[in-house]
């Protein structure tokens, strides 16, 4: 009977090794991973770079796929970049022996085009769907000399060759098929710079398989690009490179100071109305087209002016054959159907500037050097600059007459402004500014009859007729800014609710009448002296009260300086009539 063999492992002849130690051993060989490392090029296309690696290997891309991990559909193209995401690409990097990054890495200038025109449309248009660019372009020197295929040659936008100073070739000078644009490329043995599609000839025409192109991408006469093409499409990236990286950088277009995303965003809005091609996924349809597209849009970004920028504009249907996309001044509800763009917007505004009513004016702003919609009348948050983010000022920041002392304009006395015309004028005209608000409500709140809106719109035709209009609105919205910038500490709103009625400041005035009459003011009266009080209290003149203030026929005069001085100083009764603030305010 044989003996029973021993249970316990036996030890080797052979020496023991390391496992874990392998891959660290010079010459060692790893049986997970692929014995020859393709490295990716800096800038390169991943569909290029997987056409390289199989070459190497000697098998088509789906093939190289498969050793990868990644398993595909046959006749379907595909999306490398999705692919090689999360732990797929890193096992897919481990494989080849390659550095993960460098499979999810984006070349800088398609990472900043695809990275704007992404937002443009999902966050401007409101376009949720994803769009994929199919095919790519390319150099023919470029190709001739590395074999590599650039990344930022798949963007529409990318049309001449800085280094060799051509224009890109968009489709096979044999076949006319657009490279990348199919799944041809997948399953081809032939040379990165070898056309892979399917052609039918006399060999191949009635059979089950067709034969390939399997010609150089090579044009015998490659396109020289102008001088002028190039410079376009320089100023054109560098605005795409600092939307992307810097969305609120303040750059210069159309003559005007404004973030570098809704720049860059005009240009694609002008690029994709002259040529709809550009925003779809067949970019490679009009070339010719195109590249005149974006000739246009460099020209209008670079005016030197906004009226200059909406010639130009026009000239070149940049808003359609009949303006069909040009901004218009309302009702609200046509203008929120389409977004629109606020450098074309302010562009368009700048023209109709002095055109337009003094509401017209006022809502849209046109005392900025960017004119903007109302708030509320576009859905997109885009703004030239962050202050224009800012809303209508509040009524409670505005008096009856406003401040004196404002300098909207220099040496306008025979304008009226200081006067008490102007001064409610200017407070009717800061409430108006930015926003829908009618004259008749706004005079309404302030106190004042709803009639007399006409009053003070007589006080702005005067103003127009003297030329000086626009330095008017210049002055009112540096006001406008002053005064969000220092907000007053006075609700002006608050008080003229509350001494609307004389209850309130008649027993304050019988209460100061005695120390009044044996100083500044001897022969005031108690309703004089609460008409002085309720225009120091709201800021408003005593001339244009409420209608219980309104003085007799014989009344004594209601305020004077020394009056409301002596009233700041010392004679306030704090204990009867409590103020939330001081109790006057200019702006600084």
């Amino acid at each position: 009977m044989p003996a029973a063999s021993d249970p316990r492992s036996q030890p080797s002849s052979r020496p023991q090794v390391d496992v874990s130690r392998l891959r660290e051993v010079p010459g060692g060989y790893d049986i997970d991973r692929l014995p020859i490392t393709v490295e990716r090029e800096d800038g390169e296309a991943l569909q290029s770079w997987l056409l390289r690696a199989g070459h190497r290997y000697g098998i088509h891309p789906r093939a190289m796929l498969s050793q990868l991990g990644a398993t595909i559909t046959p006749q379907v193209n595909i999306d490398p970049r999705r692919l090689f995401s999360g732990q797929s690409g890193v096992e897919a990097a481990s494989r080849i022996g390659v550095d993960a990054d460098t499979l999810t890495a984006i070349d800088p200038l398609s990472a900043a085009l695809a990275g704007t025109r992404a937002r443009f449309r999902h966050e401007f248009l409101g376009l949720k769907q994803a769009v994929r660019t199919k095919g790519s372009r390319w150099c023919t020197r470029c190709l001739e000399e590395t074999g590599v295929w650039q990344e930022s040659w798949r963007d529409p936008l990318h049309l001449y060759c800085p280094r060799h100073r051509l224009v890109l070739e968009s489709r096979c000078y044999w076949c006319s098929a657009v490279p990348f644009e199919s799944s041809a490329w997948l399953t081809s043995l032939e040379k990165t710079d070898e056309c892979p599609h399917f052609v039918d000839d006399r060999y191949t025409n009635g059979s089950r398989y067709r034969g390939r192109c399997r010609r150089p991408f090579r044009h015998p006469e490659p396109t020289p690009a102008e001088d002028s093409d190039l410079e376009c499409q320089r100023i054109l990236f560098d605005f795409a490179e600092r939307a992307h990286e810097t969305p609120t950088q303040l750059v210069r277009a159309c003559g005007i100071e404004a973030q570098a995303l809704p720049v860059f965003e005009a240009a694609l809005e002008i690029i994709a109305t002259i040529c709809p091609p550009a925003g779809t996924t067949q970019p490679f349809d009009d070339d010719e087209n195109l590249r005149y597209a974006v000739r246009v849009a460099v020209n209008v970004l670079t005016a030197p002016s906004p009226e200059s920028a909406l010639r130009i504009a026009r000239r070149h249907h940049a808003f359609g054959i009949d303006d069909q996309k040009l901004p218009v001044l309302g009702p609200r509800g046509e203008v929120r159907d389409a977004p629109r763009n606020p450098l074309l917007v302010a562009v368009w505004l700048s023209d109709v500037h002095e055109r337009v009513s003094l509401p017209y004016e006022l809502r849209f702003r046109m005392g900025s050097p960017r004119p903007r919609y109302p708030d509320g009348w576009q859905d997109h948050d885009r703004v030239l600059q962050e202050k224009d983010r800012r809303p209508g000022l509040p009524l409670s920041a505005l008096p009856q007459v406003a401040w004196d002392r404002l300098q909207l304009l220099p040496h306008a006395e025979d304008l009226g402004l200081d006067s008490r015309t102007g001064r409610t004028f200017i407070s009717l005209c800061l409430a108006r500014y930015g926003t829908t608000r009618s004259f008749n409500v706004l005079a309404t709140a302030f106190g004042l009859p709803a009639w007399s809106a006409r009053l003070y719109e007589r006080h702005w035709q005067g103003i127009h007729q003297s030329g000086r209009w626009r330095e008017y609105l210049h002055g009112l919205d540096q006001l406008f800014h002053l005064l969000h910038d220092s907000p007053p500490p006075i609700d002006y709103q608050m008080r003229r609710a509350a001494a609307w009625n004389p209850i309130h400041l008649r027993p304050v005035a019988e209460h100061l009448l005695p120390d009044v009459r044996n100083g500044v003011a001897k022969g005031i009266t108690v309703a004089s002296l609460t008409r002085a009080l309720w225009a120091l209290y709201t800021n408003g003149d005593a001339t244009i009260a409420p209608p219980d203030y309104r003085p007799g026929r014989d009344d004594h005069p209601a305020s004077t300086p020394e009056l409301d001085a002596a009233l700041v100083t010392e004679l306030w009764p704090h204990h009867l009539l409590p103020l939330e603030g001081p109790l006057t305010w200019s702006p600084p």
